[in-house]
């Protein structure tokens, strides 16, 4: 019997466009600023970018993704759902994603927009680097590389591609050494569980509180 991988960090899928959506994307029509505390431009604040008119097929393809994942790979019981936020995010050679996660969010996603082969992997880190490894160090004693043992995982940037993952997942990317910039639109998404049975002594033993989404004006 082959060991059993208790307790994993979370799901990582990557989605193929069956649109190639960067054909007719537009960076023109998303202003972009200087992101504080990185070297990446992203655009502005608060701006829901795939609200834009002419993101609504690809706003609508993501949703059919977070359906898919919510259903099929972390098995969630949900009544509804919503992409919070969303933002674009442009990388020059040099450019560079320190670890973080997602707060206030269930679920993020990235659609690459435009890469190029030689653009690093999105890493997936077990915990923050300063979490790592307190006293002893056990990387480098593993004979392979492996998801139950390694602290961090890549997945490939690939052009009209997205990665969703689960959002308290700690992630960045290393600087982009070749030439030619990278193009991504990020997400956060809401979701809103069924709900329970009132009536059922299940509903005292497993729930304490509950909070409902609800969408607000994205301020313009």
């Amino acid at each position: 019997m082959s060991g059993v991988p208790i307790f994993p960090a979370g799901v990582v899928k990557i989605y193929e466009s069956p649109t190639k959506f960067s054909e007719t994307f537009d960076l023109k029509n998303f202003p972009t600023q200087k992101h504080h505390g990185s070297s990446k431009w992203r655009s502005e604040k608060f701006y829901n970018v795939l609200l834009h008119e002419s993101l609504i097929e690809l706003h609508d393809w993501i949703k059919t993704c977070i359906d898919d994942y919510l259903a099929n790979e972390i098995f969630m019981r949900y009544s509804d759902y919503f992409v919070s936020e969303s933002w674009l995010n442009v990388n020059q050679q040099g450019g560079s994603q320190p670890v973080h996660s997602h707060p206030n969010s269930i679920l993020s996603g990235t659609y690459y927009v435009q890469t190029l082969p030689e653009h690093p992997p999105l890493e997936f880190h077990r915990c923050r680097p300063s979490d790592q490894q307190p006293f002893i160090l056990l990387n480098e004693q593993y004979s392979k590389i492996h998801p139950n043992t390694t602290n961090k995982v890549g997945f490939p940037t690939v052009q009209d591609t997205m990665i969703v993952w689960q959002s308290p997942l700690y992630h960045a990317h290393a600087p982009l050494q070749a030439e030619g910039q990278r193009i991504s639109l990020s997400w956060n998404a809401l979701v809103n569980f069924e709900e329970p049975d009132m009536d059922s002594t299940d509903f005292y033993n497993s729930y304490t509180y509950r909070i409902k989404f609800e969408k607000i004006k994205t301020p313009k």
